[in-house]
């Protein structure tokens, strides 16, 4: 499967979800979901549409696993479960559709793609998180739920009830990513040269040492759109096993996740137009009431304005794709962000300059992890060869070009 349809997935798996409700079991979100069954079968009934569809089953195993990959759902495990639900559902498809063949009048039915497989898509999220957290509950009470929906043959039932009960989880995210074949990486595609979406498909430096990260350990990639206000929360609800994305290695981090040896070292400068090339050559000079500086959110940007900018106006604005326009049109002063990106954006707006000589502040740039052992020593082994042969700098000097 390409990366581009693993994307696609992910954009229907990455949406924020409510928590399951507390009283639900997985035999009720299971037969809820099963009851659905009874509009997806009058829809295609009324559409002339096939009970199979084998490219939609094998979507919904894939964003199946991926979901069971964020409880550490051994993949096989996850896709065992899955499929006894998509046989249980063409089941009852089928008997609905059996009846009106025998002359019932078949109901109208809520749109397929609008109303029903939304509904759908919410409840498989919420069955993959109870099962990791009750392992399935009890195998006779289950069965005996899924029993009472009409159409659901027994068997089925019953073999649904057995793999619930039996999940098999992963000891480590090494063997995770091997085994699974999956390597979930966090990016927020906002961030030139390092990570840039658009309509779908990433591109930058630490895109592509993402791809080759996994082609050295022959795996496939996937994509998860992650910001810089929420990268920690997203990395604590192990939304992914790494992030790559330009990501500043500091301490606050350090005590949530572990980072791979560095492959960038940069710093802090302040980017602003150019006809103030002179009068901007410190913190001192910024941090002024009559300045205006203004910050993107949630990232390293934002911390050191926090701490080191005390009397200019900040103003906080939500997008780092076209906060320079900011600049550009004189409704803010100065930007305080990377040199690597001061200089690109100063490359692209002939008005726009790298106002100081010196760096404000240095840090270094690094994969983000989940704090695993086996996946620090599984990441680190490819990056030392990517270092060691100059492909990283490569990919950042192509993407730089890029973007110029």
């Amino acid at each position: 499967m390409t990366w581009r349809i693993w994307f696609a997935l992910l954009c229907l798996w990455s949406f924020e979800l409510a928590a399951v409700p507390a009283e639900s079991t997985v035999g009720e979100l299971l037969a809820e979901r099963l009851a659905l069954m009874r509009d997806v079968a009058a829809y295609k009934w009324h559409h002339d549409l096939p009970i199979e569809d084998l490219e939609r089953e094998q979507r919904v195993l894939d964003n199946a696993v991926l979901s069971g990959l964020q409880y550490r759902l051994h993949a096989d495990t996850t896709r065992q479960f899955f499929s006894l639900q998509i046989t249980a559902a063409k089941a009852i498809q089928q008997h609905w559709h059996t009846r009106w063949q025998r002359g019932e009048n078949a109901p109208d039915s809520p749109d397929l793609n609008h109303a029903v497989r939304p509904q759908l898509l919410l409840l498989g999220e919420y069955i993959v998180e109870q099962w990791a957290k009750d392992n399935g509950g009890d195998p006779e009470a289950l069965a005996q739920r899924l029993g009472q929906v009409e159409g659901m043959p027994v068997a089925l039932a019953l073999a649904i009830a057995q793999a619930a009960a039996s999940p098999r989880s992963y000891p480590d995210v090494a063997r995770q990513v091997l085994d699974s074949g999956i390597l979930r990486v966090g990016t927020t595609g906002d961030y030139a040269p390092f990570s840039l979406s658009a309509d779908g498909d990433y591109r930058g430096s630490d895109i592509e040492l993402a791809r080759w990260l996994a082609d050295q350990l022959r795996v496939s990639v996937v994509f998860v759109q992650t910001s810089w206000p929420t990268l920690m929360a997203d990395h604590q609800r192990n939304r992914f096993d790494i992030a790559l994305s330009g990501i500043t290695e500091t301490a606050d981090r350090a005590q949530l996740a572990r980072f791979s040896v560095p492959y960038y070292q940069d710093g802090k400068m302040a980017l602003g137009r150019c006809e103030h090339s002179a009068q901007f050559n410190s913190l001192a000079d910024i941090d002024q009431p009559e300045i205006r500086v203004i910050v993107n959110p949630g990232g390293t940007n934002q911390r050191f304005v926090n701490q080191h900018i005390k009397q200019a106006t900040v103003r906080v604005f939500p997008d780092n794709r076209t906060i320079f326009d900011e600049l550009v049109a004189a409704r803010a002063d100065i930007m305080i962000t990377d040199h690597i990106e001061a200089q690109l954006q100063a490359a692209r707006h002939p008005t726009l300059c790298v106002l100081n000589t010196g760096y404000l502040s240095t840090h270094r740039k690094a994969i983000l992890m989940q704090a695993d052992a086996s996946l620090e020593a599984l990441i680190n082994k490819p990056l030392a060869i990517a270092l060691r042969e100059g492909l990283v700098r490569h990919w950042i000097d192509a993407a730089l070009g890029v973007a110029y």
